[in-house]
């Protein structure tokens, strides 16, 4: 048939195997930082700050549930080895790059907020914060930009000779989705909504993430049934990359501004000790050693400065006593 005659056209079966393997190994590491945070070494500190604390748990628990869906939808793509079946894998290839993209910054958001409670390097943080809000959302918008390349060229061997191209207006998108977010990060946006949404926005980005990924794997799961030759029209692609745009301007400003408050920080790095191997855990030595310089520092109450002088008036009295 005239719609598979595109030898540029990428296996798209074999790199979705691929795929899915990766995406399970991401899960692994998400599961694993979430068995590392509910250890029972930790529940004094959950206790503490209940209301405080759980950022980070939320964020890699949405990168866990969207890495396992990105490893079904892509085991589901990774049999789509049928020729015939090309332009249908090429869409739902598309399709998957958003649960996919939304995972791995999910996995991000909840490595940066491990590294900034646990009061790092504050160069690092910055660093890791501008992975997660800049370049991670950009590399997934141009993820799926460059997918839509395959449905491009899929659509044109129907009409003619297949000649793949980028989508000119995604890649207006990808540098203006940059760009946003990187304004979002500064001093200034930072100052106008942070300290007011923050709480909010930690909770929401990965409730977001939660529920664009479970509507993701039903569309998925609904065009794997289609007919193999199913493309969506360019007014459909165009579309899609738009949603997916706005997507993740959202997205990435709810992470610019949900950041962890500087007080929840320093209140963090006080409470470790040098001989302590978990933030936020006080050292029980080092806390001891406090209590007795304070003790020493603190001026003697009023009835224990009376009952000093009581004493050193008696004394004298026996000392003058002693002398005659």
């Amino acid at each position: 048939m005239p719609s598979v005659d595109c030898p540029s056209l990428i296996n798209i079966a074999v790199i979705s195997g691929y795929y899915s393997q990766m995406s399970g190994v991401l899960a692994g590491f998400a599961f694993t930082a979430m068995v590392f945070l509910l250890r029972p070494a930790k529940r004094t500190r959950r206790e503490g700050r209940k209301r405080r604390a759980g950022g980070e748990l939320l964020a890699l628990f949405a990168a866990f549930v969207a890495l396992v869906i990105t490893t079904l939808i892509y085991s589901v793509l990774a049999g789509e080895t049928d020729i015939d079946a090309r332009p249908r894998a090429a869409t739902a290839s598309i399709v998957n790059g958003v649960v996919f993209g939304l995972a791995v910054i999910m996995l991000f958001q909840g490595v940066t907020l491990l590294m900034q409670r646990s009061a790092v390097d504050r160069a690092v943080v910055a660093t890791a914060r501008f992975v997660t809000v800049v370049a991670v959302p950009a590399l997934a918008y141009n993820y799926v930009v460059n997918g839509t390349s395959d449905v491009v060229a899929a659509r044109a061997a129907k009409v003619g000779p297949c000649e793949p191209s980028l989508s000119g207006m995604g890649l207006i998108l990808t540098a203006a989705l940059a760009a946003v977010l990187a304004v979002s990060l500064t001093p200034i946006a930072q100052r106008a909504a942070w300290r007011k949404y923050s709480p909010q926005f930690q909770v929401a980005a990965p409730i977001t993430v939660l529920v664009v990924s479970v509507i993701v794997a039903i569309v998925s799961g609904d065009i794997t049934v289609r007919s193999p030759e199913f493309l969506p029209s360019p007014t459909v692609t165009n579309a899609f990359l738009v949603g997916y745009f706005i997507l993740l301007a959202l997205l990435g400003f709810m992470l610019s501004c949900g950041d962890v408050p500087q007080e929840d920080v320093h209140e963090t790095a006080s409470r470790v000790g040098p001989g302590s191997d978990e933030p936020g855990q006080a050292s029980p030595g080092r806390g001891e050693a406090a209590r007795r310089q304070r003790k020493q520092r603190q001026p003697p109450a009023a009835g224990d400065t009376g009952q000093q002088s009581g004493h050193g008036q008696r004394h004298r009295r026996v000392s003058d006593g002693t002398q005659r």
